[in-house]
């Protein structure tokens, strides 16, 4: 390492020291960084304090060295509150002004308190109704009268947010209230789920600033009045100002900070990255050094979100998991997901819980078959002593064991009134854990190791095992549970599907050695997993033994979020869109508004211009002065009879920066000015075939129709071995030309793909020629794509009897624009002029009596429904709704392929029309 020199500012060092904190739901961690060269100088662990965060920020802190303190530069903050606030479903008092919703969306019945107004935008921008805020005024200021925030979301308003900023600007005079604007928040249509995000936004915000207050006061009582940031869920990080505003944003922050300790501890770009806490298992991709981004957006417990985070699979399994039994066997054994105080930390408190527990264990009499658990034992919570007369006294007094409720008649209390006022938080429970069991072998000093020993020596006595045994059949349990996690999260499938074969791939050994096992399967993993988190190195090694697994416990693995924190940069992704308006316009959709043009020059060049601006004012409040921006242009274009059709432009402007940068200074000449650096790439070319969306080494390689993307990809679910190739749903209008494509694809595929599925009927003869490679090709046996969604060919031939004159709109046809109005408006009137286009399109029309939509409920589906009647009543046919199966659509992802739905052609094979006839 260099030798350090005196700098002139506050830090006697030319380089940048960062303090990341993980407020954790059972500790709080801390370490410092040496930014510039990634040598972490020390960290230490004390117990989370929910009531008062700052407590345990404080005690974190009082354990690192005071001259260490005094070089941090800048705090990073990782925390659960957010998460944890929604889980529990605790917020502030928090309003929900709704602009052109549909008061009976279902999806809208859990937000409250709501009002909903008249007006609200389409799908273009345009006015729908007006807003009346003369006559709705009092009715809006009286509305938001005793609570503590509220949030706006305007229908479409990522389109058009004019009538938003109407009402915030009303509230924003007459309230003194924190205001949320949903189309800040996020640029994504799906408008019921955007409201949730602005709703959840307002009621976290109190709660987050509350949470950052106390952090500041508990580094100003170790004078570090430096930078705090705030880390992201998707592993980025924001200023403590900014994370009073978007909250929202935090959602996953801890397990997204792990992320990117792993990361950096690790040494790896691409594995599994696998968090044990002291409550829950986190796990997450790392894949190419970035984050997996769950494209649907963060989801937390019930709630459906547009924030964009880590894509997490979560498990109760800690190491603060209780150890505990149903039934009389090992086969009743079991961890979590419940989490209790070890007894070890117990012990710390009450020593005189060891003598009971030795009498326990002295004692010759056979435990009854009643007791819910041997070591169990209950102390009322001192924190909240101010409700002790809740409590019965003989719980006040000193720690209560469960086992006394089979011995003790008299006492007045029962197991159901205990859980009560375990669930009130009146009492603590504490019992055999995860943590005891490291304790009692020696893997940790932590606690009263005479209470772990005895626990398991008493909880082994129960089960009829030696302690040897319990413990080889623990260890078995907790690596069957992680190795059972890790293969769902990375196969995509039901975990009940792997579950069905897990004895295959993962035998647990027992007593009874009767039953063979005749089958026995191997997985490996293609990827290291990468183990942070406290009990990590206690489990992980032997437990992903199991599946071949590489398995890394880098240094410093006990801290690894809190080093996530002070590592993470600052970056977020802005967009704006560009749509044609026929016959010669053009229309600009970006976060400062909806602006119209007469070519599409001036709208990219006005788009970037309002995008850069946004992103340098965001950066700047994010203590980023010199960010790196680069700007990109995706024309997407769809090939038609006679040329190429102008769907739409998508621009994207990323900015990214680093706070070390900032802080060691930056002179002029080694940065450019922010419109210099962006990276202006030329627009994508127009292309007939859109680009792999999963890619990965796929053996599993499936070639279809864009149409069916929001079916597929449910199934797919970003696998690795499967690799997903969506080719334009507008070659169906030229069938002649499918074949060729196709085939393209198949060619291209053949050199490494193990199977080769077609995700296409015969579609008008599109894939009559197509030749099979030397691996052979899937083909569903069904004529069209209906079959497929509805789930059977048999439910297909069942409406068409019914329905003979009926056209079928699915999601996927609506959102690419074709159904009759998208097309007709898109195509037709660009080239004849509304009028005749409309006659054009009823005239191919006019022999269908009805249009039915396909409820695949891949998406939401009120909007496309919206569609749907508006294609029928414009048409004047009867609208009707079925709800397809996905029942075909799972078996091309993942199998099987039995002849009866799908045909198989041999190498060399080439697809005629006679072999699905």
């Amino acid at each position: 390492m260099p030798q350090e020199k005196h700098k002139t500012n506050q830090n006697p060092s030319q380089f940048v020291y960062g303090l990341g904190i993980d407020a954790g739901g059972t500790y709080t961690d801390a370490v410092i960084l040496n930014i510039s060269t990634g040598k972490i100088l020390s960290c230490s662990k004390a117990s989370t304090t929910p009531y008062d965060p700052s407590i345990g920020i404080i005690k974190a802190l009082s354990k690192l060295p005071e001259n260490e303190l005094k070089k941090v530069d800048f705090v990073s903050l990782a925390t659960t509150f957010a998460t944890n606030a929604i889980v529990e479903g605790k917020g502030v008092n928090a309003g929900l002004i709704l602009i052109g919703y549909d008061k009976t969306h279902p999806a809208l019945s859990k937000l409250s308190p709501v009002l909903f107004l008249e007006g609200g935008h389409d799908y273009w921008g345009k006015e729908v109704a007006p807003l009346d805020l003369a006559s709705n005024k009092d009715e809006i200021i009286s509305f938001a009268n005793n609570l503590d925030a509220i949030a706006i979301s305007g229908f479409f308003s990522t389109r058009n947010p004019d009538h938003e900023l109407q009402v915030a600007d009303l509230i924003n005079t007459r309230c003194d209230l924190p205001v949320v604007c949903g189309h800040r928040l996020t640029s994504r249509l799906d408008a019921p789920k955007r409201a949730t995000t602005a709703w959840w936004n307002a009621r976290l915000i109190p709660l987050i600033s509350r949470l950052i207050k106390g952090a500041r006061s508990a580094l100003s009582d170790f004078s570090i009045t430096s930078p705090l940031m705030v880390v992201k869920g998707d592993g980025t990080i924001m200023s403590a100002a900014e994370a009073m505003k978007r909250p929202v944003d935090t959602l996953l922050s801890g397990p997204a900070a792990s992320i990117m300790g792993a990361k950096h501890i690790g040494g790896v770009n691409n594995g599994l990255i696998i968090d044990m806490g002291g409550t829950t298992t986190d796990m997450a991709t790392l894949c190419n050094g970035r984050v997996e981004i769950d494209p649907e957006g963060a989801q937390v417990g019930n709630w459906k979100t547009h924030v964009e985070a880590a894509k997490i699979k979560t498990c109760g399994l800690g190491g603060d998991s209780i150890i505990w039994f149903s039934g009389e066997t090992d086969k009743g054994l079991r961890i979590g997901p419940e989490r209790v105080e070890p007894l070890c930390v117990m012990a710390e408190r009450f020593p005189e819980i060891i003598t009971n527990f030795e009498k326990f264990v002295s004692s010759k009499n056979a435990m009854t078959a009643t007791l819910y658990h041997p070591c169990t034992i209950y102390t009322a919570n001192h924190k909240l002593s101010h409700r002790f007369h809740e409590i019965p006294r003989v719980l006040v007094d000193k720690p209560f064991f469960a086992f006394n409720l089979n011995r003790e008649s008299d006492n007045g209390i029962d197991q159901g009134q205990l859980l009560q006022l375990e669930r009130k938080g009146l009492l603590v429970r504490s019992s055999l854990t995860l943590t005891d069991l490291c304790v009692s072998s020696g893997q940790y000093e932590f606690g009263n190791k005479m209470a772990s020993q005895l626990g398991l020596k008493l909880f082994a006595r129960k089960m009829g095992f030696s302690e040897d045994e319990l413990h080889q059949l623990l260890e078995e349990l907790i690596a069957q549970k992680l190795c059972l996690q890790t293969v769902t999260h990375l196969s995509g499938k039901d975990s009940s599907s792997i579950s069905n074969l897990i004895h295959q791939w993962f035998p647990i050994k027992n007593n009874d050695n009767s039953n063979g096992q005749y089958i026995q399967l191997d997985l490996k993993l293609s990827y290291p997993v990468v183990g942070i988190g406290a009990p990590a190195k206690a489990w992980f090694p032997k437990s992903f033994k199991h599946i071949q697994a590489q398995c890394i416990i880098p240094e410093n693995f006990m801290v690894g979020t809190a080093i996530g924190a002070a590592v993470g940069v600052v970056g977020f992704t802005l967009e704006a869109e560009i749509k044609p308006k026929p016959p010669n316009g053009f229309i600009l959709y970006s976060p400062a508004g909806m602006t119209e043009y007469n070519n599409i020059e001036s709208a990219i060049e006005q788009g970037r211009k309002e995008l850069e601006t946004l992103a340098v004012q965001r950066m700047k409040e994010n203590n980023i002065k010199h960010p790196l921006l680069k700007f990109h242009i995706d024309e997407i274009k769809v090939p038609v009879p006679k040329g190429e059709l102008h769907l739409k432009t998508v621009l994207k402007i990323s900015a990214n920066g680093r706070l070390d940068n900032e802080l060691q200074g930056i002179s002029s000449n080694s940065l450019q000015s922010p419109k210099n650096r962006i990276e202006h790439k030329k627009p994508v070319e127009s292309v007939k075939l859109k680009s792999p969306v999963y890619t990965n080494n796929a053996s599993h390689v499936i070639i279809a129709c864009r149409v069916m993307k929001p079916e597929i990809d449910r199934f797919v679910n970003n696998a690795a071995h499967i690799e997903v190739r969506y080719l334009d749903a507008s070659l169906h209008e030229t069938p002649n030309k499918m074949p060729e494509l196709i085939q393209e694809q198949i060619n291209e595929v053949s050199n490494y793909a193990s199977h080769i599925v077609l995700g296409y009927g015969l579609c008008s003869n599109g894939i009559v020629g197509i030749k099979a490679p030397a691996q052979g090709l899937i083909i569903p046996r069904v004529h069209d794509c209906i079959a497929l969604l509805l789930g059977s060919r048999a439910a297909y031939d069942k409406l068409f009897l019914k329905r003979p004159g009926t056209y079928y709109l699915t999601p996927g046809w609506i959102q690419e624009r074709r159904d009759p109005i998208g097309y007709m408006e898109d195509d037709y009137v660009p080239k004849l002029g509304k009028e005749m286009a409309e006659w054009g399109i009823k005239e191919e029309f006019k022999n269908y009596t009805h249009i039915m939509l396909i409820n695949t409920d891949s998406v939401d589906m009120d909007p496309l429904r919206n569609v749907a009647i508006k294609n029928a009543d414009f048409l004047e046919k009867e609208f009707e709704e079925v709800i397809g199966k996905p029942d075909y659509l799972r078996n091309i992802v993942l199998g099987p392929w039995d002849e009866d739905d799908f045909i198989y052609l041999k190498p060399g094979e080439i697809m005629q029309q006679n072999i699905i006839i």
